[in-house]
């Protein structure tokens, strides 16, 4: 299906492109320095400050009106681009997420296979050398140095055994890269139980919650640790 694009390159009557030129700029700027001073120490500069900010909330009124039609056009533009790009996009990421955790599953399967291959052939190796220490130390006890025997037994023991690395498989694959991401999850997948077991550092308030119970108790609420206060905003 053929998709009209917008040609931004060219006027289009939609599109107000004037967003820096004109009345609104030099009307707006001549307001701001004409009440820039701003100083309220008495019953007549707190008036004159009230009705300077009514004269600023009907310029804001009028910016946001001049600049209201080329905000909706380029809106609705951006809007319909970006669901066309979401759509286009859909079935690309859909099936790189399904070869992404495919991959992911594999390497997991891989590593878990590979370190009981390596704790099989730390195990073989470690009955190797016993036996090894054991023939050596039965045969130095027939030839009659049993304190030569018991010597290399005690050696044997003390010294740890080689640890057993195999290789990773995955490395030779060409253009696959693994990058390890270290996240959380509930302990069983009840975040209720969880809750009860979470050290207190790692808790956090519910600071929006919060907000909406001092709206509703006007200053009364009482929460351990937590200050309720008010305060006199000016409003237009």
């Amino acid at each position: 299906m053929p998709v009209t694009v917008l040609d931004l390159s060219k006027p289009n009557t939609a599109i107000d492109v004037r967003l820096v030129e004109g009345e609104i700029v030099e009307t707006t700027t001549q307001l701001v320095e004409r009440l820039r001073e701003t100083v309220v120490c008495d019953r007549a500069s707190l008036q004159q400050a009230a009705l300077d900010r009514q004269q600023l909330a009907d310029a804001e009124k009028r910016v946001a009106a001049w600049f209201q039609p080329a905000k909706s056009a380029l809106h609705r533009w951006h809007a319909f681009v970006c669901d066309r790009e979401r759509e286009v996009l859909a079935p690309i990421k859909a099936l790189d997420e399904i070869k992404r955790k495919a991959i992911s599953a594999y390497k997991q399967r891989e590593e878990q296979e590979r370190r009981e291959r390596e704790q099989a052939e730390a195990e073989r190796r470690r009955r190797e050398h016993e036996a090894r220490v054991a023939a050596e130390a039965a045969a130095l006890e027939r030839d009659g140095h049993a304190e030569l025997a018991a010597a290399v037994v005690d050696e044997a023991i003390e010294s740890p055994l080689p640890v057993v690395v195999l290789p990773d498989e995955t490395k030779a694959i060409p253009g696959l890269r693994f990058v390890k991401r270290y996240s959380w999850r509930y302990v069983g997948g009840d975040r209720d139980v969880a809750m009860k077991l979470i050290p207190r550092e790692f808790l956090m308030p519910d600071e929006k919650k919060l907000g909406q119970y001092a709206r509703a108790m006007k200053g009364s609420g009482e929460i351990a640790g937590i200050e309720f206060f008010s305060i006199d905003d000016p409003v237009r």
